[in-house]
């Protein structure tokens, strides 16, 4: 499991919104609707702050669906 917060791993929520602006292929800096609107980022982060049971939190940001893992492995896909 990534310990994000002992190390140099990034926050599950910076992850999210790296990749969404990366499919989108624009500037982090870019995206409008700031991710705290489509789901809590403090508890986001908080579920992967240490060893735990497999989780996978799911949502939809941006016209994607949003996967992130217990390993914070982020995955897209297109919200139809």
């Amino acid at each position: 499991m990534s310990e994000y917060g002992t190390s140099t791993e990034p926050a599950p929520s910076t992850k999210v919104f790296e990749a969404v602006a990366d499919e989108l292929d624009v500037d982090p800096t870019e995206l409008e609707t700031p991710l705290a609107e489509a789901i809590d980022t403090d508890a986001l982060d908080n579920l992967f702050k240490g060893p735990g049971d497999s989780v996978v939190i799911s949502f939809t940001y941006y016209g994607y669906r949003v996967a992130v893992d217990e390993d914070g492995n982020v995955t897209l896909t297109e919200d139809s």
